[in-house]
């Protein structure tokens, strides 16, 4: 979990690392875990579709149906630069 300071939530740049992390194709999900229960909570729309009640981001383009070819990105040497969009909540 990550805990930003005051001067990262007004800059709105969360600095963060993996160590040891294998070569491959990986993306990132994240959430504001607002009642701190370890998971991303929804609520059922009423037309079939279970809307996220939490904010939360991907690495990538975030919107209803997110795409794995949008959110995804290769791990073959250190990287930085990994812009997370907030949505939903």
């Amino acid at each position: 979990m990550i805990m930003p300071d005051a001067q990262q939530l007004k800059t709105k740049k969360i600095p963060f690392k993996f160590v040891d992390v294998p070569k491959g194709t990986y993306a990132i999900r994240c959430i504001q875990d607002l009642n701190e229960n370890g998971e991303m909570d929804y609520f059922d729309s009423g037309i079939g579709i279970m809307e996220p009640t939490e904010p939360y981001g991907y690495s990538g383009p975030t919107m209803l149906g997110v795409l794995w070819s949008d959110v995804k990105f290769v791990v073959d040497k250190d990287i930085s630069g990994i812009k997370i969009q907030v949505s939903g909540g």
